[in-house]
């Protein structure tokens, strides 16, 4: 075969007009360095009362999070897809920063609360571009702008503007499709929610101060009615139908070399079919968390076995080069397997190929702390699989072969999804788990 380029990781988000902007990573911390450094001539400029509005911006994030955060547990299922709740948290929100605009006068002016809040929007961005630089373009791009605008001598009025816009058209969108599309308005996706509507408050503080030039109390208090009102609104109206169904899967696990067998989800409980398949759910023994890439929660009930075709490793080769153990192994999937998990606890797996192509773990973002891969469409005479760990190490390997559908289990009844209800991902698979040692 033909040496593949390698194409450079990029940070990018789209525009409207303008299209997608892409750059590469290794941008990110300069640019982040940038957004530093506006900021501190800002701060430098401002000085009194910037500490305090530090403070109180941090206090607007942290507990619009929660608040969000709580607000997303009392959704239904149906609830947490919803462009109305997620209306609610908005107000919500606004009503936080309401309060914090109000109670950081005493200590702040509007001005110095958008000098601070940008100094913590700043660090963050620097921290975010170091960890997770693929999403830096939220703090950083939006502080360029505004700490832009603030040090604006010219054309003030015009730059702030324009910073409004580019964190509407930057942020705005994002939060709808990260909480409502994406991660529903629970967990982390109402927390995403909070931040981002947080985030947005702070960097439009001088708009906030042309509109309201002098904070009131109740300002927050109609904001917060109108909160319980969308919430209220969305609890009578939001409901699952066949337009707006459920996601649920179900999972037969079973463990190939002992008679356990498990019926369960890795989707959670949240609505009544599931809940009534499994009758009296608990958690699962580890090995079925297991079957899953990223070791997902499995709950569910342990039923009656039945057999299915097992995967299979069969070590083909035991050599020792340069200073490693190599083990080479022919995997095998059963006959309708759609994937097959592969994992290698304890060692420390040095290097890795499969069918001869050298596995680059140097271009991975995060290091898992033990080797694992995910095999689609695995071909009937298998695959090579090399492994080199530490000379006198041994070889755990567990591998788990996942196919469509639910097999007919003794004494379980599986009745037929109402139309609320709709399978999701892979939809209902069987899942046949084994574990070796070479």
């Amino acid at each position: 075969d033909l040496p593949r380029p390698k194409t450079g990781d990029g940070v990018f988000f789209d525009l409207p007009v303008i299209g997608l902007i892409v750059y590469p990573v290794w941008l990110s911390i300069p640019l982040a360095i940038v957004a530093l450094l506006l900021v501190g001539a800002l701060v430098w400029r401002v000085r009194s009362g910037v500490v305090a509005g530090a403070a109180v911006s941090l206090a607007l994030i942290l507990v619009s999070a929660c608040a969000a955060w709580g607000a997303g547990k009392m959704f239904t299922r149906a609830g947490t897809w919803s462009g109305l709740n997620a209306l609610g948290i908005v107000l919500l929100v606004l009503a936080i920063g309401a309060i914090c605009r109000r109670a950081g006068i005493r200590w702040s002016s509007d001005r110095a609360f958008h000098a601070g809040g940008l100094a913590v929007l700043a660090v963050l961005g620097v921290v975010v571009s170091v960890l997770a630089p693929g999403v830096s373009y939220l703090f950083v791009w939006p502080v360029i702008f505004a700490a832009t605008a603030a040090l604006a001598t010219h054309w003030r009025a015009v730059l702030e503007w324009l910073s409004a816009a580019i964190v509407l058209l930057i942020l705005a969108g994002f939060a709808y499709a990260t909480s409502v599309v994406m991660l529903g308005l629970s967990g982390a996706g109402a927390i995403a929610l909070g931040v981002l509507v947080a985030i947005i408050v702070i960097v439009l503080i001088p708009h906030l101060a042309l509109v309201n030039e002098t904070p009131r109390w109740s300002n927050a208090g109609w904001m917060l009615a109108a909160a319980c009102a969308v919430f209220v609104l969305a609890a009578l109206t939001v409901h699952s139908d066949a337009d707006h169904p459920i996601r649920s899967a179900l999972a037969y696990e079973e463990h190939a070399d002992s008679n356990d067998a498990w019926l369960g989800t890795f989707s959670g409980l949240g609505d009544d079919w599931t809940r009534g398949v499994l009758s009296a759910p608990v958690a699962a023994p580890a090995w079925a968390s297991r079957t899953q890439e990223f070791g997902a929660t499995f709950v569910g009930q342990r039923v009656g076995r039945v057999p299915l075709d097992a995967p299979n490793a069969v070590m083909a080769r035991d050599t020792t080069i340069n200073g490693f153990r190599r083990v080479v192994l022919r995997v095998t999937a059963p006959h309708g397997a759609t994937t097959l998990l592969l994992r290698a606890p304890g060692a420390r797996v040095a290097t890795a190929s499969i069918d001869g192509r050298i596995v680059d773990t140097t271009r991975y973002r995060y290091k898992s702390p033990e080797w694992v891969m995910l095999y689609h469409a695995l071909p009937d005479s298998g695959a090579i699989v090399a492994l080199s760990i530490p000379l006198g190490a041994k070889l755990n390997f567990e591998i788990a072969s996942t196919r469509p559908g639910l097999p007919s289990i003794p004494g379980v009844a599986v009745p037929a999804r109402p139309a609320y209800v709709a399978p999701s991902q892979d939809g209902d698979v069987s899942v046949v788990y084994r574990r070796f040692v070479f």
